[in-house]
């Protein structure tokens, strides 16, 4: 098997994983299997819900040579991992590099090397492959985000606070730096973080400004109004192009593209029903569909490749969206006069079909609201009769 790096001491930041040839997104830099696997007890989803008793006896079963092979991991002082001192070396080594799931925690000899950065060029999947997210160059580090689920929606100052405490490092990368790109970055990831509680309606609560403590908690603000389908769509879009600009994950971006891609079209179901809706279609709105979901599955055959689960979903999706009465009529519209559009040559903003769903009328935006406000008008003359 082609091995895409070597371990190498680099100053300042220890052993770390670098590329020892160039690497094109997608590639899977690293798969190895644990050193060290033990139960989660009780509920817990982390390194700190492994029993200490149960990480011994995990480490008394390896060979001598895992051993030490383990002990030469780092291992941190414990402040927030629920350790101290006095704690035995295995046990602090295990809950300093255990990843997890649901059912167990993971040491892995590699893996466990490989630094942080806030603007990584790769990351970890759910199967504990470390895959790249961009092209990473000969001689280059290969960096993932500690806390990435956290940090995409943290300032410098607050991802400081939970790096510090939990891996007891000062993060070096461009994002963390004072600089202009910094207070960018600061301001982006603000709007990703209210974006994101927003869509997610409480399952991802804001994050407060000391970045620790008070994020676990639920979130105290007042009820809000739940969002409106027109919010739902552009808020994922905002996120995609938030994502986009700040670098981060393409996997992530595919899937607010996506997102807001079935937003739109759930819209458009929804505004169907409606007699005044029933038979017309909004080009535009077609055209961002298509668009956005194209963008979804380019992204995901460019970062994991044509067979990753993700982007064989996203075609079967696009597949059914296009065969979707709602769009399909539109769809076909634009595909024959794509030249036109792509010039901006034809305006047309919304067409009606007919009872066999065939192009009727095409209308201009001041027309569709024309025929919109009649159709109304009617409806409520009728209503007094």
């Amino acid at each position: 098997m082609t091995k895409w790096y070597e371990i190498k001491a680099l100053p300042g930041k220890g052993n770390a994983l670098v590329a020892v040839r160039a690497l094109t997104p997608g590639t899977v830099i690293l798969n190895e299997a644990p050193i060290m696997s033990v139960p989660m007890s009780g509920n817990g989803r982390s390194a700190e819900s492994t029993s200490e008793s149960a990480i011994m006896q995990a480490f008394d079963k390896l060979s001598a040579k895992q051993q030490k092979e383990l002990l030469t991991l780092h291992a941190n002082s414990g402040t927030g991992l629920g350790f101290d001192h006095k704690t035995p070396m295995p046990v602090r080594i295990f809950r300093t590099n255990a990843i997890g799931n649901d059912t167990r925690s993971r040491v892995f000899l590699d893996l466990s090397r490989v630094n942080h950065s806030c603007l990584p060029n790769a990351s970890v999947e759910q199967n504990d492959c470390v895959i790249a997210d961009k092209h990473i160059g000969y001689g280059e580090e290969i960096t993932i985000d500690y806390r990435a689920n956290i940090n995409s929606r943290m300032k410098a100052n607050q991802r400081a606070l939970g790096l510090q405490l939990f891996y007891e490092f000062k993060c070096d990368c461009v994002a963390c730096h004072s600089s202009a790109f910094q207070r960018t970055s600061d301001m982006r990831r603000t709007l990703i973080n209210a974006l994101t509680a927003a869509v997610f309606e409480g399952t991802y609560p804001p994050i407060y400004p000391d970045g620790t403590s008070e994020y676990y908690d639920a979130d105290p603000q007042p009820l809000r109004d739940k969002l409106t389908a027109t919010q739902r769509t552009e808020y994922q879009f905002l996120l995609a192009k938030l994502y986009e600009a700040e670098g981060l994950s393409g996997v992530m971006i595919s899937t607010f593209y996506h997102n807001a891609a079935e937003s739109l079209l759930q819209f458009l179901k929804q505004e169907s029903k409606h007699n005044v809706m029933k038979d017309i279609t909004s080009l535009e709105a077609a055209y961002c569909i298509k668009t956005w979901a194209d963008e979804a599955i380019r992204l995901l055959e460019y970062t994991r490749g044509p067979t990753y689960p993700y982007a064989v979903y996203d075609r079967q999706q696009m597949k059914k969206w296009q065969e979707n009465s709602v769009i399909s009529i539109a769809l076909d519209f634009l595909k024959m006069n794509s030249n036109g559009w792509e010039k901006k040559e034809l305006r047309p903003f919304a067409l009606t079909m007919d009872n066999h769903m065939k192009t009727e009328f095409l209308f201009t935006h001041e027309e569709y609201w024309r025929l919109i406000m009649g159709r109304v008008l009617k409806r409520r003359r009728g209503s007094r009769s």
